[in-house]
């Protein structure tokens, strides 16, 4: 499976009371699914993930279930690498659907976990350039003797 550059500028727009924004469609589901089975088969954190079945195809129905599947398999690949997946948002059927907002979400996520993953973000303390505040309360850095 291969990395394919997530979206991450959903939005919504509507001109004149009529809506231009954007339109999820079946490459963006297969696009999300793919990019979060590939993070689960980088060596590290090579986690076993909930099975999101194959590809969908033009005129395929995407169910609540799908999203809640996206947003486990990415909290258990966060907690493997040592990022917390935040606000998770449960769907349900015949309930509220996913917005823009949860699908920035979804895809920002995966593309900070590639970028962790592959050596891009480090999440990690620096110990030689730790932040201090001093006395008059601006950040300096603190030096090593």
């Amino acid at each position: 499976m291969a990395w394919t550059t997530p979206k991450t500028d959903w939005k919504v727009t509507i001109t004149d009371g009529v809506y231009t924004g954007d339109y999820f469609n079946y490459t963006d589901y297969n696009r999300i699914k793919n990019n979060i089975v590939y993070l689960a088969s980088l060596p590290l954190p090579n986690v076993d993930i909930y099975d999101m079945g194959g590809d969908k195809a033009l005129g395929d129905m995407v169910y609540y279930y799908e999203f809640n599947d996206f947003q486990d398999n990415l909290r258990m690949i966060g907690q493997s690498a040592g990022v917390a997946y935040e606000n998770y948002r449960s769907f349900s059927a015949n309930g509220n659907t996913p917005t823009f907002e949860d699908l920035n979400q979804i895809e920002s996520f995966c593309l900070t976990l590639y970028e962790v993953l592959n050596g891009g973000l480090v999440y990690a303390v620096d110990t030689d350039n730790l932040l201090a505040e001093d006395t008059e309360g601006e950040l300096a850095v603190a030096e090593d003797d």
